[in-house]
């Protein structure tokens, strides 16, 4: 039944992605633009849904991804610095980004730790008030900048809608690729990530440093969570929903889901993105396609914790 499950799944990503494509029997140019799009977002969705993943494991809180712990909201407060010292590229606004997607992550792990346990209230609650934050700094330079309201909407929910000129496609398509690599090799820590999800003095009694692997995670996270609010924003709940599917489809094994995730997240996000510029005449916001499933999803793990608390 599982096997069955994952060649389905295959098999409707391949014709999804085939159809995101060649719908309408496009030119050669529209074809490159459209793949530019499709690159970036089967890469947000893998990325999202692979950072949520791992950060649901070290944390041990199965409501934890890039958006709600923090590290999408401090992203964004780094792209919007280097947008008033007059950065203009999204390459050059990933670097200001990471930087303060880490004090974001820093804060929210810090004030979550309560004696030595992550308090999953207090890690939601942070996370929240940094994008709540974010989001007010966002206004804030849009008065100072003139940034239009467009834009302001697309930095806060999300767009795939780039525009890559010619002399920086290559180096777009060389940043993607490091991503996915540097995304995969999250891959290679699957046995840790296992131990780990068992808790942490089963990982340090088989010889495995679980801070050394939380450490690496938050700094991939954020790196690759910074890439992407520099090109499209915030995108946020694609890595609450997907892992938990994935999961229920592929099994809890990290070497087995993990890979999984380039499927159903891009999957995902490609629907997710086809629904936001074909529903109406304007394109929506990626992001309020995602919280119609996100936010619901996330009352549902709520709830399920509730209960298995009483």
């Amino acid at each position: 039944m599982r096997l069955f499950k994952i060649l389905l799944v295959f098999i409707f990503f391949l014709l999804f992605s085939y159809f995101y494509l060649f719908n309408g029997a496009p030119s050669a140019d529209v074809i490159q633009l459209r793949f530019v799009r499709f690159l970036l977002a089967l890469f947000a969705g893998f990325s999202l849904s692979i950072n949520g993943a791992v950060l649901q494991t070290i944390t041990q809180n199965p409501l934890a991804e890039p958006y709600l712990v923090g590290i999408s909201g401090g992203a964004l407060i780094g792209y919007l610095i280097g947008l008033g010292v007059s950065l203009q590229s999204p390459f050059s606004l990933s670097l200001p980004a990471f930087l303060f997607s880490l004090v974001g992550v820093f804060i929210t792990y810090k004030v979550a730790s309560v004696k030595g346990s992550t308090r999953t209230e207090l890690l939601v609650l942070t996370g929240v008030f940094i994008n709540i934050f974010a989001s007010s700094i966002v206004f804030l330079v849009a008065y100072f900048l003139n940034l239009s309201l467009d834009r302001i909407i697309y930095l806060l929910f999300g767009s795939l809608n780039i525009v890559i000129g010619d002399k920086e496609l290559l180096f777009f398509y060389i940043s993607i690729g490091l991503g996915f690599i540097l995304e995969a090799s999250l891959i290679l820590l699957s046995r840790e990530l296992d131990l780990i999800a068992l808790g942490d003095e089963e990982a340090h009694s088989t010889g495995v440093n679980p801070e050394m692997v939380k450490k690496t995670v938050f700094i991939i996270s954020s790196i690759t969570t910074a890439f992407l609010v520099s090109f499209t924003g915030i995108i946020g709940f694609v890595g609450l929903i997907i892992p938990h599917i994935t999961r229920s489809i592929f099994g809890k094994k990290h070497l087995t889901y993990l890979p999984s995730l380039l499927l159903t997240g891009g999957l995902f996000l490609l629907a997710s993105d086809f629904v936001a510029k074909s529903l109406f005449s304007f394109e929506l916001p990626l992001g309020s396609i995602t919280s119609l499933f996100g936010i619901p999803f996330f009352f549902y793990m709520i709830m399920k914790r509730r209960h298995e608390s009483i």
